[in-house]
């Protein structure tokens, strides 16, 4: 009964862990910025969805972020981690 009881909480140590990296990892967002407001970026997927995002000192930026750029971001709770322009089609 010990041994079982240890199994099931290793197992539900792992699960623990795996769910926080999965959270950490964030999601990725392709679109075309629509506007800007102070600190958030409002972005336009493919889908027409549009994204609130806040960015600061710590989300990385490539590229000149402005309105009708197409961009890449990754997110994680409503913040920006990292926004990169895409270059533009020739």
């Amino acid at each position: 009964m010990k041994k079982l009881a240890a199994v099931v909480v290793v197992f539900c140590f792992v699960l623990a862990f795996v769910n926080v990296g999965l959270a950490m990892e964030g999601m990725k967002i392709e679109g075309k910025v629509s506007k800007i407001e102070g600190a958030f970026v409002f972005i336009t997927d493919a889908k027409g969805k549009e994204h609130k995002l806040h960015t600061n000192d710590t989300t990385k930026k490539t590229g000149e972020i402005k309105e009708g750029a197409e961009v890449e971001a990754m997110e994680s709770n409503g913040h920006a981690m990292s926004i990169t322009v895409k270059a533009e089609k020739k």
